[in-house]
C-alpha cells in the first residue's frame, strides 16, 4: 500500500514498493471519487471501477505504467488532483500474462502461486457451467469477477 498527496503533476511516479505491481487499486481518501483498478494483463490504458456497474474504460494516458517499485500516473485528475490524499493498493502477480487453457474457457493470466494471487481475463461463452484457468496451485479462496463490457 502506498499513500500520496495529489499534486496534479503529469507523469508522476509513485514509488515505495519492493516489487513491480500487476494490479493497482487507487482511491481518493477524502472524496467520493470512483475506485480505479489497473492491471498488467489488460495493460495500463484500461481501467475498471470496482464500486460502479461501469464497464471497462480505455483510459488513454491516465495511468502510464507498472514500474519496478511502484507505478507512474498520467494526466487524469481523479488519481492525483491536488490537494487530495490518495491510497494505492498493489499486488504482485506473475508479470507478463500467459495463455492458460486449463479451464473450459481459455484465459490470459498473470499468476503468483506462492502468494495465492492472480489476475485473469477471459471471454465468457454464455453457458451456465464454465471453468476458467487461474494459474494458481490451489483453489482460490476468493474470486472477484467484473464484467469488461456494458450489459
Amino acid at each position: 500500500m502506498l499513500t500520496y498527496a495529489g499534486n496534479s503533476t503529469n507523469g508522476r511516479s509513485i514509488s515505495g514498493l519492493s516489487f513491480r505491481p500487476d494490479l493497482v487499486w487507487i482511491k481518493n481518501r477524502g472524496n467520493a471519487n470512483d475506485h480505479q483498478w489497473y492491471d498488467s494483463v489488460r495493460g495500463p490504458n484500461k481501467k475498471l471501477s470496482c464500486n460502479t456497474p461501469d464497464a471497462e474504460w480505455t483510459a488513454g494516458s491516465e495511468f502510464s505504467s507498472f514500474d519496478s517499485g511502484g507505478f507512474t500516473l498520467g494526466n487524469w485528475d481523479n488519481r492525483q488532483n491536488g490537494p487530495y490524499n490518495y491510497v494505492g493498493w498493489a499486488w504482485k502477480g506473475g508479470g507478463v500474462a500467459v495463455s492458460n487453457t486449463s479451464g473450459t474457457i481459455a484465459s490470459q493470466v498473470s499468476a503468483n502461486p506462492a502468494a495465492g494471487f492472480s489476475v485473469v481475463t477471459y471471454a465468457g461463452n454464455a453457458n451456465q457451467v464454465q471453468t476458467v484457468g487461474h494459474g494458481l496451485s490451489a483453489t482460490p479462496k476468493m474470486v472477484i469477477i467484473k464484467p469488461r463490457l456494458a450489459s
